[in-house]
């Protein structure tokens, strides 16, 4: 399903008269409980596998009936491709699909984790916290290094439930995952989501109050 909304998003890239850039679809990590695709390692696992299948899809003259039709031994039928582009080369199809499948990265849903992040026998919740925000740049860096990372939700939180803060008004290392993705040369879109700003002091604080965790003047 997942390759097949890559398709989508490259058909759509291609021929719809207002898309002025590469269209991609990009799940998001969602809370731990929420299951697979949560964790940044399956989110790296599940984009990585639909991109394979995206390459499947454009380069293979045949595939299987995707109605599950089956020949009299009971195999599946193979059919004609629709997908299939013979001018396609594996190296271009692997590009196509680095371009249309994608993940957004939640800065807070991965803070999330924290309420999992076992403590050590008599460690301290402050080394508890140290370890915590290593592991989390680690994660950081797994999916940059994955070259999956297509979005992001710049948002804060403090401790392990489901907050919406700028950054800075929480104890998350967003600012330093930020300058990290920036320094590998992160192109790709932002989005600030410190909900309660707006809510409690009117338009446009999710944005100033980012800027100003993020050292803007």
């Amino acid at each position: 399903g997942f390759a097949q909304a890559g398709l989508y998003a490259r058909e759509q890239s291609q021929n719809n008269p207002h898309s002025k850039k590469d269209v991609f679809v990009a799940p998001e990590n969602i809370f731990p409980e929420m299951g697979y695709g949560s964790h940044p390692e399956e989110m790296i696992e599940l984009v990585q596998d639909a991109r394979k299948q995206m390459v499947h899809e454009l380069t293979s003259k045949m595939i299987e009936s995707p109605h599950k039709l089956r020949n009299e031994d009971g195999k599946l039928q193979m059919v004609a491709n629709p997908n299939y582009e013979a001018s396609l080369s594996q190296a271009d199809a692997e590009r196509e699909a680095n371009k249309h499948i994608k993940a957004t990265l939640d800065t807070q849903h991965l803070g999330m984790w924290w309420k999992h992040f076992t403590a050590k026998p008599g460690e301290s919740k402050e080394k508890r916290k140290v370890r915590f925000d290593h592991w989390y740049m680690d994660q950081i860096k797994k999916m940059e290094d994955a070259d999956i990372i297509g979005h992001i939700h710049v948002v804060d939180a403090i401790g392990g439930g489901h907050q919406h803060l700028p950054v800075g008004q929480g104890n998350l290392p967003v600012r330093k995952a930020l300058e990290y993705l920036k320094k590998k040369g992160y192109g790709g879109t932002m989005i600030a989501e410190g909900h309660g700003e707006d809510a409690m002091h009117g338009a446009g604080r999710i944005l100033t109050e980012t800027w100003k965790g993020l050292g803007v003047p």
